[in-house]
């Protein structure tokens, strides 16, 4: 009797059990599933609605080759693409056309678009299998289009195509080539690289190995952390220079480079599959605050240099949707950087800062457009259509820029394994601020020897202030080059109701042989009525505004004080942290949070 109840127990315990089992695993199952749909759709919505392929692309469709066996894989399938199997920026451009029509596929069920995006996953797979051991770069001269480019597209495959056996040959790539979250093809990368290598290899773990993307996303392990951090942003309060988001608004990529440009990637694909996976993010709060200050929601004209190396300056995309403030004076002082907006116009300033890097080129590149990152004085103003992307031939006569007066300007190059080089100016040469009163001014005192740009020394003293009515500045620029330089001085695609000049000039520009120092007054006015009288007197810079004003320094390049005739009024100082306060004769100034100036408390 005894032994029947307890088999009786143990039946029933069973069942139990079972059904408890069948229901976590139908749970862990449903679970998977709707995971794979929301990965699926994140990389869908992460194009654009209206994505179509343009007249050319519609072209090369139909005339596409397609690979017959594994030794024709290495062919040319359009005359497009000719050079992909050695230029390593045509790979790219492939990859990403295959990534695009792959979207295509998953909206419209074109086949045709599938069998082509299958064709280049097959020519690509085939030849990176030829390799026994995958190099940096296993052709052409950058790590990008093979650690980046080729892993988005082949995890998109894994999600969005139709063939499991290629998909698996997918995953087995994306695992040779990234190793780990923050690997590739041998070396360990930082910064925003991590999501671009983290996030493919995610998608592919979790599609076919769930015990790996278990293992990768603990959160104590180093490379997921370091994938974290570029979703949830954490400020950098530090006071030395390093990459990240400081308080500001500063954002630093490649250890010293004030740019935009990474962290804009994230909008869209990256971010967007990582909500997907599950994880937490900031970035939206984060990008909302940063990229409203230099966006402008009626100029669509970016700040040079701060949205990459390219000529580009145009903004093509909304990212998360920010459209910047319409007026305004917004300041990160801690890289230098100022911009002054009206609803009819916009002007970016970045003043020299020791430790930064004045410019950053690649191969592609070269050094073009060394002088205006640093120099060009822009007015963007509202509705006027200006050259894009912007190149040497029309930057060279961009307002604010002293060039070679041969109109050449200096290759900057690297080393044969360097994708990127940084230059700075001469740091002894440096000693610059960056400011505003309450009223709606902007100041500026801006110091610097770029002798890479020139092969030689020129120093540069510039002393500016900007208003509704423009731009008035006065320069000091001392050529020590051992060639003859010119001030572009004219804006030559817009009218300004002022534009001149103090010194005699020919054409657009002022003369300024080796071996001279040239001083000057020049002026950019969108209207009349405005004469700030702005010097360099002893050192100080001096201007009018209701009032004179002096911009004297206390600590180079960290602290200044600005005086209405012999009281001070504010403070300023390089921090990037907005709750901070300062100490001058005595007394104890408390920064403005929205403006960044140190008032008395």
């Amino acid at each position: 009797m005894i032994f029947r109840k307890v088999r009786l127990f143990l039946i029933i315990y069973i069942c139990v059990m079972t059904m408890v089992s069948l229901m976590l695993l139908n749970y862990d199952t449903k679970d998977t599933t709707d995971r794979m749909l929301l990965i699926r759709d994140a990389m869908v919505s992460s194009y654009s609605n209206d994505l179509r392929l343009w007249t050319d692309e519609i072209i090369m469709t139909k005339a596409w080759v397609f690979m017959t066996d594994d030794d024709d894989a290495e062919g040319v399938p359009h005359s497009s693409f000719e050079a992909w199997r050695c230029d390593d920026n045509v790979f790219m451009e492939l990859c990403n056309f295959g990534g695009k029509l792959l979207v295509l596929w998953a909206r419209s069920g074109s086949l045709e678009h599938l069998s082509i995006a299958e064709d280049i996953i097959r020519r690509s797979l085939t030849a990176m299998n030829k390799f026994e051991y995958l190099l940096l770069y296993p052709w052409g001269e950058n790590w990008y289009a093979f650690s980046v480019s080729l892993p988005k597209l082949l995890s998109m495959y894994i999600y969005l195509g139709d063939n499991e056996e290629l998909k698996r040959k997918c995953c087995r790539l994306m695992m040779r080539m990234v190793t780990k979250l923050d690997r590739s093809l041998s070396i360990t990368r930082t910064g925003m690289n991590v999501a671009y290598l983290g996030i493919p290899r995610l998608c592919a773990t979790y599609y076919f190995d769930r015990k790996i993307f278990e293992q990768e996303t603990q959160w104590n392990e180093n490379p997921f952390i370091k994938l974290k951090e570029q979703f949830h942003i954490n400020f950098n309060r530090s006071p030395a220079i390093f990459d990240g988001v400081y308080a500001d608004g500063t954002c630093i990529e490649h250890k010293n480079v004030v740019t935009f440009s990474y962290f804009a990637t994230l909008d869209g694909f990256y971010e967007y599959v990582y909500h997907a996976l599950g994880f937490p993010s900031n970035v939206r709060d984060i990008a909302c605050q940063m990229l409203s200050k230099v966006l402008h929601p009626d100029i669509p004209w970016l700040p040079f240099g701060l949205f990459g190396r390219t000529g580009n300056r145009r903004r093509i995309k909304q990212w998360w949707n920010i459209t910047g403030s319409k007026e305004g004076i917004e300041l990160m002082p801690f890289a230098g950087v100022a911009v002054f907006k009206t609803p009819e116009s916009m002007i970016t300033v970045r003043v020299q800062q020791p430790g930064f890097a004045a410019y950053e080129t690649d191969k592609t590149a070269k050094g073009e457009f060394a002088l205006g990152w640093i120099q060009l004085r822009r007015i963007y103003i509202k509705g006027v259509d200006y050259p894009d992307p912007l190149e040497w031939k029309v930057l060279k006569d961009e307002p604010g820029l002293i060039v070679p007066a041969d109109g050449q300007f200096l290759p900057l190059v690297g080393g044969k394994n360097s994708t990127t080089v940084i230059y700075e100016c001469e740091p002894n040469s440096i000693n610059s601020f960056v400011g505003r009163l309450e009223s709606e001014l902007l100041f500026w005192k801006n110091e610097y020897n770029f002798r890479h740009a020139y092969d030689g020394d020129c120093f540069v003293k510039e002393a500016a202030v900007v208003t509704s009515h423009g731009l008035e500045a006065y320069y000091e620029i001392e050529n020590k080059s051992g060639k003859n330089l010119k001030f572009i001085w004219k804006d030559n695609n817009y009218k300004l109701a002022v534009n001149d000049v103090s010194v005699d000039y020919e054409g657009n520009s002022v003369s300024i042989p080796t071996g001279e120092t040239k001083k000057f007054n020049w002026r950019m006015l969108i209207s009349t009525g405005i004469d700030s009288k702005v010097r360099i007197d002893q050192g100080n810079l001096t201007f009018e505004s209701n009032g004179v004003y002096t911009v004297k320094v206390l600590k180079k390049n960290e602290k200044f004080v600005v005086l209405k005739g012999d009281k001070p009024v504010l403070v300023g100082t390089n921090s990037s942290v907005p709750d901070d306060y300062v100490l001058y004769e005595k007394k104890k100034y408390r920064r403005d949070p929205k403006n960044f100036m140190y008032r008395l408390e």
